[in-house]
């Protein structure tokens, strides 16, 4: 399989051979490929560089991308109500069933404080919350959530 790809690689630059850079060429495009290594890291790039590397339309492009990601976040920062509720019970179930959880284990370890009332007095509060939690969590069905 790799003859195959060597072969196949030989065959496409014999048919389309690349043309040589300029030596300002060159150096625009190690230059790019820094830039981009550097961005691919995570590493900060500044605007009076990528200006001079970039073309005057390829750094107004790369301006509009910046302000439409911009958008885009601030956009999906705004949940809507409907899910801002859903998330809140998600978290009171979740916090409960936790507590459930932490009670049964302290229960089942016997470490028992006398000041602390009987775990399993508490837990059973706590899946009694749970459980009217759980049944007030809005349930999505065919896309919709119904209330």
């Amino acid at each position: 399989m790799i003859g195959f790809r060597k072969l196949l690689k030989e065959y496409f630059e014999k048919s389309h051979p690349r043309r040589n850079l300029t030596a300002e060429e060159a150096r625009r495009l190690a230059r790019l490929e820094t830039i981009a290594e550097k961005l691919r890291r995570g590493e900060n790039v500044q605007n009076r560089q990528l200006q001079t590397w970039l073309s005057e339309e390829e750094y107004e492009q790369l301006e509009y991308d910046c302000q439409e990601q911009l958008e885009l976040r601030e956009e999906l920062k705004d949940k809507p109500s409907d899910l801002k509720r859903y998330e809140e019970k998600i978290q009171k179930a979740t916090f409960h069933a936790n507590k459930v959880e932490g009670f049964r284990r302290k229960e089942t370890s016997k470490l028992l404080s006398p000041a602390l009332p009987y775990p399993h007095v508490i837990a059973n509060k706590h899946w009694k919350f749970y459980k009217k939690s759980l049944m007030t969590i809005p349930t999505y069905i065919y896309g919709s959530i119904e209330l």
